[in-house]
């Protein structure tokens, strides 16, 4: 899916976060901006724009479950990742 990015948005609760470091956060703008994306799209994303790992940006989302969640709805085959 090709997607047109021009820059994200971080709303003031992530960006106030202590716990979260800034590439978490950037990560969440991601996810924020895309509004529903699946893991693979955002592993893609996080390699593309943030210069991430897979490793990297699954260690993120480990941190993040007070903001991600999985939907219950699927992009194909996969669920799809909301900002709470």
């Amino acid at each position: 899916m090709k997607r047109d990015f021009k820059g994200i948005w971080i709303p003031i609760e992530i960006w106030d976060d202590k716990e979260l470091n800034h590439k978490d956060k950037m990560l969440l703008g991601l996810i924020v901006h895309f509004e529903k994306i699946t893991k693979q799209e955002l592993i893609n994303a996080s390699k593309k724009y943030l210069k991430m790992s897979s490793d990297a940006t699954h260690k993120s989302l480990k941190k993040l479950t007070k903001y991600v969640h999985f939907h219950p709805h699927k992009i194909g085959e996969e669920l799809v990742l909301e900002v709470k």
